[in-house]
């Protein structure tokens, strides 16, 4: 069985390299997507992903956190702390939040899609069969995502970045299939071939945790039980924590996509989700630098060897992934409606105008998620309560914005909310407390 924590170049280039490839594909997917499905319909699917955003934000409280044990087990107990039987213990913690989950989606049935898409109409069943789909995709991938926390906190995050890769590849492969030929049932199909492309990724990660811990007993060990039961209440409390953040976020990043639809038309709705698509993926492409530089800053700041190491890191992978989302957000504001015309795509981007408020967003935005990034390895999430009402924030601005200016009222209630408080805390927040490291 290996007890450490893989920290070297080959993880983190491997790692980013397997997720540029995740994301390339996944654009191409949402490329090939956007050409089968008409605008309508494509309006309906960014309602889909935006719900399950909002439905994740369950587990993605439990992930970072959880993942954050495993690198400090490690560290603490060094050889004396069994993963296997550590992984064992939370297995009735994504039980739990399966059940919340799939309540949160019957919920959302009722008392959203049916307004907003009458998705129990005869003339919608395919969508109503479509979410179920997507039900059945995100319980199913939750449960299993306890094995990508064990690997993301040792570090594996080539492997696990390899997985997502190979499962979105496997979805572009089949989609291709769908441009050869119109079928009312199209984004049923695709419903159907996400929840395939999910299925082989936690088939692929669930093999590799076999494989790497394969030596590994689940016989107990002391003190491994002794640090789950330590911090058992922890991983509570930060969940709750990130939970509150996870609610926020959502709100932050999907508050507009789920007042939109009751003022402009799905078309107009699916343009925004297009653009906001292409932002997000640079966003979440570049903030997997600093997830993957984590576990190396948690032993940096445990082993107070050099503190000066810590500095130098955060301000260096700051630096790359502010220069990359400014490079990227010129090339979409200006070259992305170019870009789609030549695929001959319907649904076209945003202005350019909006795009470059999305592109100031989003820079505002990855500058301080690294920040908050870095702050989260004391074991602690300060910025919990502060997403939470900044989420509500965005919300209550929407409802004054979108109604008068549609899109646009969506992207400046997130920059209103965001610059208030969030943009400038946790930057600053992030600099004394590097501050304090270096003096000590």
């Amino acid at each position: 069985m290996r007890n450490e924590i893989k920290n070297n170049h080959r993880q983190l280039l491997g790692g980013l390299f397997y997720k540029v490839l995740f994301i390339l594909v996944t654009s191409i997917n949402a490329i090939i997507m956007i050409k089968i499905l008409p605008p309508k319909e494509l309006g309906v699917w960014y309602i889909f992903m935006s719900l399950q955003t909002l439905v994740f934000i369950l587990n993605n409280a439990l992930v970072p956190n959880l993942a954050r044990q495993y690198s400090l087990g490690i560290v603490e107990l060094k050889k004396d702390f069994n993963v296997r039987q550590f992984h064992a213990k939370t297995k009735t913690l994504y039980s739990s939040i399966v059940f919340l989950v799939f309540l949160s989606c019957i919920i959302l049935t009722f008392f959203y899609l049916n307004d907003v898409v009458d998705i129990f109409s005869k003339n919608n069943s395919m969508l109503l069969y479509a979410w179920g789909v997507m039900i059945i995709s995100m319980c199913f991938d939750i449960y299993y995502t306890s094995y990508e926390c064990a690997l993301n906190g040792l570090g594996e995050f080539e492997k696990v970045n390899f997985a997502s890769f190979i499962s979105r590849l496997f979805l572009l492969v089949l989609s291709c299939g769908l441009m050869f030929f119109h079928s009312s049932f199209a984004l049923l199909i695709f419903c159907c071939l996400y929840f395939c492309s999910n299925l082989l990724k936690r088939i692929i990660l669930l093999t590799t945790f076999k494989r790497i811990f394969e030596n590994s007993t689940l016989g107990i060990c002391k003190n491994t039980e002794r640090f789950y039961v330590e911090c058992r209440r922890k991983i509570y409390h930060l969940s709750w924590l990130s939970l509150l953040s996870s609610i926020g976020g959502v709100l932050i990043v999907r508050g507009g996509m789920f007042i939109l639809p009751y003022y402009v038309s799905l078309e107009r709705v699916g343009s925004y989700g297009v653009t906001y698509q292409l932002f997000e993926m640079g966003f979440n492409i570049l903030f997997t630098i600093a997830i993957i530089k984590t576990p190396s800053w948690i032993m940096i700041y445990k082993e107070k060897t050099s503190p000066g190491l810590l500095l130098k890191s955060y301000q260096n992978t700051r630096l790359i992934i502010l220069c990359l989302m400014i490079l990227g957000g010129c090339i979409i504001a200006f070259a992305g409606n170019w870009f789609l015309s030549i695929l001959h795509v319907e649904t076209k981007l945003l202005p350019t105008s909006i795009c470059i408020l999305f592109l100031i967003v989003f820079v505002l935005q990855i500058n301080h998620s690294v920040s908050g990034q870095l702050l989260t390895i004391q074991n602690k999430i300060p910025f919990a309560y502060a997403s939470l009402v900044t989420g509500f924030l965005v919300i209550i601005v929407s409802l004054f914005l979108i109604p008068h200016f549609g899109e646009l009222g969506a992207i400046l209630s997130i920059f209103i909310a965001q610059v208030l408080y969030n943009n400038w805390k946790w930057p600053l927040e992030a600099k004394r407390f590097l501050k304090h490291e270096c003096s000590q």
